[in-house]
């Protein structure tokens, strides 16, 4: 079933000169005849109230046209004889796209896709450089994510959308909304960081890894064997709003991932990614790639230059260390307010009790239910596997006791274990030499 977004609920209208003046109307719509046929149906009219009194259908108020086009649509109303005042309103609305995704918990990596996403075929990422395509190209958020410099760096923009994870029936399911929905999130990234600015619309993540410097440019070796409170005054050392990537962020990424190709196997649906196992090398591989989303190999040749939506190297080249998630044991705790970033758990959130399994695939997800973390989802198991090509097939790591760096991406070294959804906690919190951080900016 589908929701329903007004993106206003009131219009204007003339004449009479006394009574309730017309801007008071509201028009309240269901969308419950909505379903995920592909064609969508203009939403039921509920009920029309005028200064906060009901007006009934017929005696008080007619509808005399409904337009519609895709999923916007409006109704023109005519209101008479309330107050001795008659007018006409024009109520715009729409329905909102929801994208979902669903895993079984079964060994295949693959989801099934369902909503608005069941009506699209799986991308297709360059190989070699070269071009490819994607149903969700010309759809928000996927369409608003595009490259910006800004300053010395060159960012990357996402925009803000709205998210909703399910874990019920045996089943793990994902659902990305275009428009704020009952039930929904915002975005990690762009939620209510409280800093005094709100929820923001853009969020922008480094292009490429940080340089020494902790900027995000082309052609340049990225930091390595640094310790992450120095990583994370580093870049906060960039100017207002800058800051080294968080669990927020790359969850952010995540999803839009998830969503868009129905799969846990980063590696295989883009590419290989790590590097040319011997050591780093510079950023701007992909910068010569035809399109926003691929390999400088082939599909099955590790190698830096992977990208997803022209954010360069997320599982290649080295390791990222993350801000806003640390470990204490087993145990996981998470925060999105920058200003609590520490390598404690104080102000922190337990989010996940972490599993007993040790190293291995990650096998299923502990999902949150504390408000504003519903996001932070964290490995709850793993299946002790030497193959990397079933269950979420990326590699989390293992620690018994201490503070723990939370990590995530791929290094140099080739593995099949270090994809977009690699998640390591078994360095202590200075970090190690393939460990480096990326930017970002929270305007």
């Amino acid at each position: 079933m589908g929701e329903l977004f007004l993106r206003g609920q009131r219009g204007g209208g003339g004449g009479g000169s006394s009574g309730t003046p017309i801007d008071d109307a509201v028009v309240t719509l269901d969308a419950s005849l909505f379903a995920y046929t592909g064609t969508a149906k203009h939403p039921v009219v509920l009920s029309v109230t005028l200064g906060g009194v009901t007006l009934t259908e017929g005696v008080d108020w007619v509808s005399y046209g409904c337009t519609q086009q895709n999923n916007i649509g409006s109704y023109a109303f005519t209101i008479f004889g309330v107050g001795n005042y008659c007018g006409s309103i024009v109520v715009p609305w729409r329905i909102a796209n929801i994208y979902g995704v669903r895993w079984d918990k079964s060994t295949s990596t693959a989801l099934t896709r369902f909503g608005t996403s069941a009506l699209y075929h799986s991308p297709s990422p360059a190989t070699s450089g070269g071009t490819g395509s994607s149903a969700f190209d010309s759809h928000l958020p996927w369409s608003g994510v595009a490259r910006e410099t800004i300053g010395e760096n060159e960012m990357v923009k996402i925009p803000k959308y709205w998210f909703r994870w399910t874990d019920a029936e045996g089943a793990l399911s994902l659902e990305i909304s275009d428009e704020a929905l009952p039930g929904f999130h915002t975005s990690p990234a762009h939620a209510d960081r409280s800093d005094g600015k709100g929820e923001r619309d853009y969020v922008y993540v480094g292009r490429y890894l940080c340089d020494e410097n902790y900027n995000s440019k082309s052609g340049v070796i990225p930091v390595t064997d640094v310790k992450r409170a120095i990583a994370r005054a580093g870049c906060r050392a960039l100017g207002d709003g800058y800051s080294m990537i968080d669990f927020a962020m790359i969850w952010t990424i995540r999803m839009l991932y998830l969503v868009e190709f129905a799969n846990w196997n980063s590696q295989t649906k883009i590419g290989k990614g790590c590097g040319n196992h011997s050591s780093k090398q510079n950023t701007g591989e992909s910068d010569s790639m035809n399109y926003h989303t691929g390999t400088m190999t082939g599909r099955t040749a590790y190698g830096v230059g992977v990208q997803y939506r022209y954010i360069e190297d997320l599982w290649a080249n080295v390791c990222m260390l993350l801000d806003g998630i640390t470990t204490d044991g087993t145990a996981a705790y998470v925060t999105n307010v920058i200003a609590n970033y520490g390598d404690t758990t104080e102000n922190y959130t337990k989010v996940s009790d972490g599993h007993t399994d040790g190293a291995g695939v990650i096998k299923g997800w502990d999902v949150p239910t504390t408000p504003g973390l519903e996001w932070a989802l964290y490995p709850n198991a793993t299946g002790g596997a030497t193959s990397y090509e079933i269950y979420c097939t990326d590699h989390n790591g293992y620690a018994t006791s201490g503070f723990r760096a939370g990590i995530t991406g791929g290094y140099w070294n080739n593995s099949g274990w270090c994809g977009l959804f690699y998640t390591n906690v078994t360095n202590p919190e200075n970090g190690r030499n393939t460990n480096g951080t990326r930017l970002q900016y929270l305007p």
